[in-house]
């Protein structure tokens, strides 16, 4: 009989973005799909998965959840996420939370978030 395995977490992500949309793929062609629930942003309702969110719904940014209800946004999101799939991601992933790395995902990751259509337009992300 084959081991159970346990969901390490859910990824809360905007599929009306192609970033967004490779980011799951390439995630679960890593062991992602194996690891995660993939939930769309639109299909989410907040209070399920942020009981303290805002009255507007979720905020505009990935959302990882895991296994035990603590909730990560954004950079630190794609770091909690990265640590639990396969090498080398992992090893990124743990770098990620290193404070002056950190500080650089914070940045890049809200430069990507707000210009993420522009980008997927340019990278013909489908």
């Amino acid at each position: 009989m084959l081991p159970e395995i346990k969901l390490k977490g859910k990824i809360i992500y905007d599929d009306n973005c192609g970033l967004c949309r490779t980011f799951r793929k390439s995630t679960e062609k890593k062991g992602g799909s194996s690891l995660f629930e993939f939930i769309a942003r639109r299909d989410a309702d907040p209070d399920d998965y942020l009981p303290h969110s805002p009255p507007k719904g979720l905020p505009d940014t990935i959302i990882f959840i895991d296994s035990i209800g603590h909730s990560f946004k954004g950079a630190a999101a794609i770091g909690q996420i990265l640590s639990q799939i396969k090498r080398p991601w992992n090893i990124l992933g743990k770098m990620l939370s290193l404070p002056l790395l950190r500080s650089i995902a914070d940045l890049l990751y809200k430069i990507c978030a707000r210009e993420r259509n522009r980008i997927s337009r340019v990278m013909k992300l489908k």
